[in-house]
Parts: structure tokens; sequence; C-alpha cells
């Protein structure tokens, strides 16, 4: 079995890693923590923009 990724694989880990590399601090993380919320509505944001996840419940 070939488990390379295609080039589609590749551009999505690609826009995956750079994106949370850049909007998961750990600042972020415990303002989150701190919240109470369910999910970080900052990252889910910055997801859908991208084209990554929906828009977030509001």
């Amino acid at each position: 079995m070939d488990f390379a990724l295609d080039a589609d694989r590749m551009e999505l880990r690609t826009l995956t890693s750079g994106l949370l590399s850049r909007e998961v601090t750990p600042t972020g993380i415990e303002a989150h923590e701190k919240s109470g919320r369910p999910y970080d509505q900052v990252i889910w944001k910055a997801m859908a923009r991208a084209g990554l996840a929906p828009e977030p419940p509001r």
C-alpha cells in the first residue's frame, strides 16, 4: 500500500499546520480554558475563514 500523501492532502496539511501554528498560543489556550466555552472561538473562526470548518455557532 502507498501511504504517501497526494498533492491535495499535502496542501491541506500545510494550510492546517500553518494556521494552527499561528493561532494556537499558550496565552490563547489559557484564555480558552478560563472561558469555560466548549470550543475556542478564535481558532474556529480562523479555520472557517480558511475553509476548514463551518462558521462557529453563536
